[in-house]
């Protein structure tokens, strides 16, 4: 499947159908944690592979040279981040005195 298939009516409305289906399902009561974020980051990476409509290259060039060495810097500072950010939300909770579950009495 190229881009110009994309650019096909029935594969649009295909896509959008798939795509409101996927919500309607994450949206109904008995499901009670819905991933959609996970599901829909999957789905951008998933579906250009599938329809070959975006030119990757080839997989192993993601690993060489200085693409590597900036994917780690990347990785390594969002998870400092994360870990930093944890640490001050908590420190400001316990400050605050509201450290604990907050749904106990």
């Amino acid at each position: 499947m190229s881009y110009n298939v994309l650019k096909r009516a029935d594969i649009v409305i295909f896509i959008s159908i798939f795509m409101t289906i996927l919500v309607a399902v994450e949206s109904l009561y008995f499901v009670p944690w819905s991933p959609y974020f996970l599901i829909y980051a999957a789905l951008v990476i998933i579906i250009p592979f599938i329809t070959k409509s975006y030119k990757f290259g080839k997989f192993i060039d993601i690993f060489r040279g200085r693409k590597l060495r900036i994917f780690i810097i990347a990785f390594v500072f969002a998870l400092i981040l994360s870990v930093v950010l944890d640490h001050i939300y908590f420190s400001i909770l316990s400050i605050l005195g509201l450290k604990g579950d907050p749904f106990s009495i």
